[in-house]
């Protein structure tokens, strides 16, 4: 039964409801369409974050070179690239997803952790606040990052930089969990395992701590580079949202430990890269740039907040 319904009379949606007894909509005028919306989550996330990346490529005046460069072309693709490989893998998942776990064992330390932090009843509240608490961290590390202190300008290069960490994360958690192949702690306490999506044998890694945690470094880390105020705050706050990501993720029984673990390690590696990738080599210069194409990095940043 869902916990959400979204009804629709003729060609508007006129509100969402929130029904927990029943599938049908007694409250709605005759003649309501009911529409299923939960179920089409994972396709409508994947448009969102599409459709944002693809329309949001606009001309606009290059900001001053700072501690950040930015490569219009290359870092467009890339993010492009990732944003492509992770919406055809929430699209196609039940077709790419296998069938059976191909890791289907645990071990002491998975099983000791899930003991003492699986919450026992409400994880569904754990895994929407996981989704809250990611989306909210990747918008609250775009924009910060994007701080430029009153000497160097207004600029966007550090909110690319976050965006490109993200981007880069999610395309090697598809590749991995979709090889892998390990199964959700959460299966072991069905009846019938078979009943539920392929996604229940997407276990490793946790994409939500790695972007969690790609954002959060490399956040936190541009901040820093561009002399932004107590860069110590902004590292403890960003750390501590990343942290309370993974922790969700194993209170909602999505995910071992181990699982949380790697997906921290992997996405504080890959904003690592990548901010040292577009560190600037050269003095700063706030003098008049030429216009180039890149996506504006505050508008995507609402838009990967909505695809969650």
């Amino acid at each position: 039964m869902p916990e959400g319904l979204r009804t629709a009379s003729g060609r508007q949606v006129k509100r969402i409801n929130r029904i927990l007894t029943s599938d049908t909509c007694s409250a709605c005028p005759k003649g309501t369409v009911v529409l299923h919306f939960r179920a089409m989550r994972q396709p409508v996330k994947s448009v969102i974050l599409s459709v944002v990346l693809l329309a949001l490529t606009v001309p606009v005046p290059a900001t001053a070179q700072g501690a950040l460069k930015i490569h219009d072309t290359a870092d467009t693709a890339v993010m492009a690239a990732g944003a492509a490989v992770w919406a055809a893998g929430e699209f196609f998942k039940e077709d790419l997803a296998p069938e059976t776990c191909r890791w289907c064992a645990t071990n002491d330390l998975d099983e000791g952790v899930r003991s003492a932090v699986r919450w026992d009843s409400h994880r569904s509240w754990a895994a929407r606040g996981s989704d809250f608490a990611l989306g909210s961290l990747v918008l609250t590390a775009g924009l910060m990052a994007q701080y430029r202190s009153e000497e160097t300008g207004d600029g966007l290069a550090g909110g690319m930089v976050v965006l490109e960490s993200v981007a880069v994360s999610a395309l090697i958690n598809q590749v991995v969990k979709f090889s892998v192949g390990r199964q959700r702690p959460y299966v072991r306490t069905l009846e019938d395992p078979d009943s539920v999506s392929r996604d229940r044998n997407l276990s490793f890694y946790s994409g939500h701590t790695s972007t969690a945690f790609a954002a959060a470094v490399a956040g936190a880390w541009a901040y820093q580079l561009e002399d932004g105020p107590h860069p110590e705050f902004m590292w403890a706050g960003l750390l501590s949202g990343a942290l309370l990501v993974g922790y969700l993720r194993i209170a909602a029984d999505k995910h071992y430990f181990t699982d949380v673990l790697t997906g921290a390690i992997i996405g504080s590696a890959v904003a690592w890269g990548t901010v040292r990738m577009h560190k600037s080599s050269s003095p700063r210069d706030d003098s008049p740039q030429p216009y180039a194409m890149f996506i504006p990095s505050h508008m995507l940043m609402i838009g990967f907040t909505m695809a969650f």
